[in-house]
């Protein structure tokens, strides 16, 4: 393969307020002929074993929106309220993303594979200081806590206007059992079939 071109993608630290931590975004692709390969990670503060005392130890967000996969956040075709994870802050995460592969001249497909720790004390948990921690759980995912989200989709281009997308999505989510009393939690699938018709 030849070597087209690379991006860069960083958000740099916001600055501290008070006791809050700031957040770091890191995305490379490098652009092939036929696939762009690249990779994800992020970092964003979590809270520490004082702040149901001291004030949460997370950075405050306006809009939680975090478009970074298909199942877990924000970047859906289809509107779903409840993403798994919601948002990003609390987490730290590196993947690898596969995109634009265009082996089939009328399809181009994507595949991305992200691993996700928490970065909250798991003690909040533990001494009962997260409210609804049922609710919470995925969300809110402490330094005991790991979960895995692989995603695929592809893009068929039936006729000019229309296209067929179909979508695999996967999510292990593996929580310490000591701090949410929980254990033998189920793997989350979705299989989804989306037709998109542009006039």
């Amino acid at each position: 393969m030849i070597f087209n071109s690379l991006k860069i993608h960083t958000y740099p630290r916001v600055p501290n307020h008070k006791k809050v931590t700031p957040w770091i975004y890191y995305v490379t692709t490098y652009a092939f002929e036929n696939i762009t390969p690249g990779i994800i990670g992020w970092w964003a503060s979590g809270d520490d074993n004082n702040a149901y005392k001291n004030g949460a130890g997370r950075i405050p967000f306006v809009n939680a929106g975090w478009l970074i996969s298909s199942y877990g956040f924000d970047d859906v075709y289809a509107n779903e309220s409840g993403q798994r994870f919601a948002d990003a802050t609390g987490k730290v995460a590196a993947g690898i993303v596969l995109e634009d592969i265009t082996y089939i001249d009328w399809m181009t497909q994507q595949l991305k594979v992200i691993g996700i720790w928490g970065t909250n004390d798991a003690s909040i948990v533990k001494n009962g200081h997260l409210e609804n921690p049922t609710s919470n759980i995925a969300k809110y995912l402490t330094d005991k806590d790991f979960a895995l989200e692989v995603n695929y989709e592809g893009t068929i281009n039936l006729h000019e206007q229309l296209k067929l997308i179909p979508s695999v999505a996967y999510i292990h989510l593996d929580l310490d059992e000591s701090t949410w009393g929980i254990s033998n939690i189920e793997d989350a699938w979705r299989i989804a079939l989306v037709t998109e018709y542009t006039y």
